[in-house]
């Protein structure tokens, strides 16, 4: 059983995380879905990311965007400073471990970019049928790469959404909608926003992805 102490710590970070957002920051994210993911499995993979960046006080914008191609070479028309998430189909190359599921670029080239890696996110929840579904694990690992690029930094944390892998537990709290940014986080999101310029207090719109 938790001790006072300890149970007063653990009840003092809950309510720090689920405290109101002073400020609520409209994020674009331009998504491409180089893998050909399901509208269904997209559109729910999106929808818990931005749950999940709501717990540092971000409200995303999703900019549906058709992957480059010989028959599609036109940037995606998105507002300056958009961030980029690309959903591969899986590591462009063997240098990366077994267990990562994506990657992000912070202000590569003066922009922000990531990448969910499909192929992985499929076997780690294939590894875990009864917990989670493929849209719930690609969800986690939506919010965690573009949690890199706001803290402006390829650093993990002990706890929450920004751990460095996710456990069996972690998934389960993803599942639950309690795998969240820390207090620490959400603080350095904000401030790095508002020196980015963001415009705050504006609702975000919600976008359906086609398959």
């Amino acid at each position: 059983m938790l001790g006072r102490a300890a149970l007063l710590g653990v009840l003092a970070v809950w309510v720090t995380q689920c405290a109101p957002c002073p400020d609520t920051h409209r994020v674009p994210v331009k998504l491409f879905n180089d893998a050909a993911v399901s509208k269904a499995v997209l559109n729910s993979a999106a929808g818990d990311a931005a749950w999940i960046l709501k717990s540092a006080c971000v409200e995303v914008v999703w900019i549906p965007c058709l992957p480059v191609s010989r028959s599609n070479m036109s940037p995606c028309a998105a507002p300056f400073g958009a961030l980029e998430l690309h959903m591969l189909p899986g590591p462009l190359t063997t240098d990366f471990h077994g267990d990562t599921m994506g990657i992000a670029m912070p202000h590569l080239d003066v922009g922000d970019r990531a990448a969910v890696f499909v192929s992985r996110v499929r076997a780690t929840a294939a590894r875990y049928p009864e917990l989670v579904g493929v849209g719930d694990v690609m969800g986690c690992v939506i919010a965690h790469e573009i949690g890199h690029l706001l803290l402006h930094s390829n650093s993990h944390s002990g706890e929450g959404i920004m751990r460095a892998d996710f456990r069996q537990s972690d998934l389960i709290k993803g599942v639950q909608r309690q795998l969240v940014f820390t207090p620490a986080e959400r603080e350095t999101i904000q401030s790095n926003l508002l020196d980015r310029g963001t415009v705050p207090n504006v609702s975000s719109r919600r976008h359906q992805f086609d398959p």
